[in-house]
């Protein structure tokens, strides 16, 4: 018995095959599309968050294996009712939640000609007008930062593994000898030390520990005020960690760190990584598009001169997921760790250009077409009405920051330097008790207030009218407000602090 419930019976020679008749296609791509309209016009309408529990909606969506088809009307009418109202919408002009993209129409129209084509796109021979596309949006995005035309660049899935490359090539570069075929055991006791601020992103010592580095060789360098690397620190650290007999190899900068948007000194940074010898690596996933802003693209001075960069186009270029990006500096960089394949991949080209392989240069063999929405949203709406969007969400975030500022009841945790707004809940009773409190009451304040605001935020959530993610922020618990729909207007703001404030009122009693 096999799992379709009967014994294997020869076959009769009945042709199977996956196509629609022509009824069947229309209708289904009449369908799709006519969800994909009503989507985007009405998801402002829509709460943020679906109104459902978990355990309703796994026994609304859990069913045995089809055996036998169904009319692809009625599935799209499934994804309908089940899928899309049950989904959380980063759409919605109210999604604040951690660093998101909304997408945009262009982006899903491409989606849906990539899936048509299908293309693995790891090598000029498999998808040669593909490749040409990718590589010219790689050109466009270098052109944005200033970075070498000479450079290498591909789409990942995302930053995070835009930074495993990045780290892998700077590991084989700066170990100075061939680690990634001897392994690290090559290099004996000697360490391979990187630096990266206490603000840094998650995946960095997740990619050190993959590449064998350990998550203890990833040193936190102390952010400031305004929650940018402290330059003195990196430099002590470094002289500290060679003195012991380490090897600093590698510093990672944030052109736009993800609990509050503060950009690093990429010049300061710069000029300690030559100096010191080490691989420059700026981590532009959130911020670095806005480089395109012309009144904030000095603030980026110095990400042209690293040695390489992620980005993600699935955030701040609002495309959907997913489509992260990694450029490189030095191309025979990328090809040394990367390079080598079986027999069965040998690139076999006389002409150059042709013998192109991306699978020679990153860690990826299979790779989606993912450069055509990139490609199609330049073309559609150019680079100027993307900045412009862009320009849009800070002047928006600078505006709830003073909404912030004006209502009694909330306190500004982080100065506002892109579209990320981090700010908490104050009883008006606890700001007068904190104003004459003694260090170790003022912390018994704050826990206090942690707890208020994470069930501020949880209610919000829950809610459905805005959604927020959190912070914390030097032992602070934080709302924390990213604004990355190009929808946004100052009412969802309005909306935003009010709900804020009418949940607190509630809870301050409660916690």
């Amino acid at each position: 018995m096999d799992v379709l419930g009967h014994q294997p019976k020869k076959s009769r020679g009945v042709l199977a095959t996956l196509d629609f008749n022509d009824e069947d296609l229309n209708s289904a791509l009449c369908e799709a599309t006519a969800v994909t309209k009503e989507y985007f016009d009405s998801v402002n309408e829509w709460r943020v968050f679906p109104l459902i529990q978990g355990k309703r909606l796994r026994h609304a969506i859990r069913e045995r294996l089809p055996l036998e088809p169904t009319p692809p009307g009625k599935v799209i009418q499934k994804f309908r009712q089940t899928i899309l109202e049950n989904a959380r919408h980063n759409l919605h002009p109210r999604f604040f939640g951690y660093v998101s993209s909304s997408g945009n129409p262009v982006g899903a129209i491409a989606d849906l000609l990539t899936s048509t084509l299908n293309q693995n796109v790891t090598a000029w021979r498999s998808a040669p007008s593909a490749v040409e596309i990718e590589l010219l949006a790689i050109d466009w995005i270098k052109e944005i930062l200033g970075y070498p035309r000479e450079a290498i660049g591909m789409f990942t899935s995302g930053g995070s593994l835009a930074t495993l490359q990045a780290l892998a090539i700077a590991r084989e570069v700066k170990a100075g000898k061939n680690v990634s075929r001897n392994g690290m055991q090559i290099l004996g006791r000697s360490r391979l030390i990187l630096y990266m601020s206490e603000q840094g992103h998650m995946s960095i010592p997740k990619a050190a520990a993959l590449l064998g580095l350990g998550k203890s060789s990833v040193r936190t360098v102390r952010a400031d005020q305004a929650f940018r690397m402290e330059l003195s620190d990196l430099e002590r650290q470094i002289a500290q960690d060679r003195s012991r007999g380490h090897r600093p190899f590698c510093v990672v900068a944030s052109a736009g760190t993800v609990n509050t948007g503060a950009i690093d000194d990429l010049e300061g940074i710069s000029r300690i990584g030559r100096r010191e010898g080490l691989w420059f690596h700026v981590d532009g996933a959130y911020g670095g598009f806005a480089a395109l802003v012309p009144s904030i693209c000095d603030r980026f001075r110095g990400i042209e001169k690293a040695d390489s960069v992620s980005l993600d186009p699935h955030k701040w270029l609002y495309q959907p997921l997913d489509a992260g990006c990694i450029l490189v500096r030095n191309r025979r960089q990328a090809y040394r760790t990367f390079s080598g394949s079986g027999e069965y991949a040998k690139v076999i080209a006389g002409i150059p250009g042709e013998d192109f392989a991306f699978f020679e240069h990153g860690i990826e063999l299979s790779r989606r077409f993912r450069a055509l929405k990139i490609w199609m949203a330049f073309k559609c709406y150019g680079a100027r009405l993307l900045a412009a969007c862009i320009e849009k969400n800070l002047r928006m975030a600078h505006v709830l920051e003073t909404l912030v500022k004006a209502n009694e009841y909330l306190e500004i945790l982080a100065p506002v330097e892109l579209s990320i707004v981090c700010f908490r809940y104050v009883p008006i009773s606890v700001q007068k008790a904190y104003f004459c409190a003694r260090p170790a009451q003022k912390q018994e304040l704050d826990h206090r207030l942690n707890r208020l605001n994470e069930a501020i935020m949880t209610q919000l959530q829950r809610e459905g009218r805005v959604y927020l993610s959190n912070a914390v922020l030097k032992g602070r618990f934080a709302l924390r407000g990213c604004i990355l729909s190009y929808r946004t207007e100052e009412r969802d703001l309005r909306i935003l602090i009010d709900e804020a404030v009418r949940i607190g009122r509630m809870w301050e009693r409660k916690v």
